[in-house]
């Protein structure tokens, strides 16, 4: 029978159900560095200042280089995780509507095997001198499956080396349109924490049903519930009755252990999606 949040909290997955209500404030993530998103205005906030700005004391470190200058300035954060893909800003010529020509800035992911297993090396070297650094990220697996670029058990030697350091954790992201059990199959052993995202604003009203299906595919890993700031399928600002829904799930899953925490995405969209950002800022402040 699917593991539903009931089933499990009647049934004994004490490593959910044993977790205690807390603030959320002690729960949050905050996807910090900047990326160039089309439509999206350039951020003023600077490392960590993301985190400062909800009150929150962790980060996922995305986008931009894992190096020891980005490490100093995030030590002052509880728990730091490093993304293990590697990504590149390069140059492009583009064609703009009056027909002139310009270079454009774009961030290139270097996705290959080799690539990730160079990324994984250097998170491993970065924990051993940063005891906030607590995991590695792996942002779109399925895609880097799909497209070829990782093998399964390419992953699971990612995973291997990651946890050499018995500290780290693999955080893997999974959407709510890719909870299909086959795909996740031979790669869901060496998923650590489940980072878990509504891709279309439009489906977060489908989040407890969606939930259900994570938990009766991953058991009893803990789900960490993605929440965005934008809607990027509609490129605008995630609709503030669709945010406040997901969010008060939030609350809900937190105080029932159905969920271990809660990552915001993120740092570069605080300006451009103001309104947003404050009332999760408030909410957060409030639970």
């Amino acid at each position: 029978m699917p593991l539903t949040r009931r089933t499990m909290m009647a049934g004994g997955a004490a490593t959910l159900a044993a977790a205690k209500p807390r603030r959320l404030r002690d729960a949050g993530w905050v996807w910090e560095g900047f990326t160039f998103d089309a439509g999206v205005t350039p951020t003023i906030f600077g490392v960590g200042q993301g985190a400062e700005f909800f009150g929150l004391k962790k980060a996922v470190w995305q986008f931009v280089p894992n190096n020891e200058l980005a490490l100093d300035h995030l030590k002052r954060l509880d728990e730091v995780l490093l993304h293990v893909l590697r990504y590149e800003y390069k140059y492009t010529r583009i064609v703009k509507p009056d027909g002139r020509k310009a270079d454009a800035l774009y961030m290139d992911v270097v996705a290959t095997a080799e690539a990730m297993t160079e990324e994984t090396r250097n998170v491993v070297g970065l924990a051993a001198k940063y005891p906030n650094v607590t995991g590695g990220f792996f942002d779109d697996v399925l895609l880097s499956i799909r497209d070829g670029k990782l093998n399964p058990e390419q992953f699971h030697d990612l995973h291997r080396t990651l946890t050499s350091n018995r500290r780290l954790k693999l955080w893997t992201v999974v959407y709510t349109h890719e909870l299909d059990a086959a795909r996740w199959a031979p790669i869901k052993d060496s998923v650590d924490v489940v980072n878990l995202w509504v891709w279309n604003a439009k489906d977060l009203v489908n989040l407890d049903h969606d939930m259900d299906r994570c938990r009766a595919i991953f058991g009893n890993k803990p789900v960490n519930l993605g929440c965005y700031l934008r809607d990027y399928p509609g490129h605008r600002g995630v609709p503030m009755d669709l945010l406040k829904f997901q969010w008060e799930r939030v609350a809900k899953y937190l105080g029932e252990g159905s969920i271990s925490g809660y990552s915001i995405l993120g740092t570069t969209l605080i300006d451009e999606h103001i309104e947003q950002a404050r009332w999760v800022r408030d909410f957060i402040a409030h639970h």
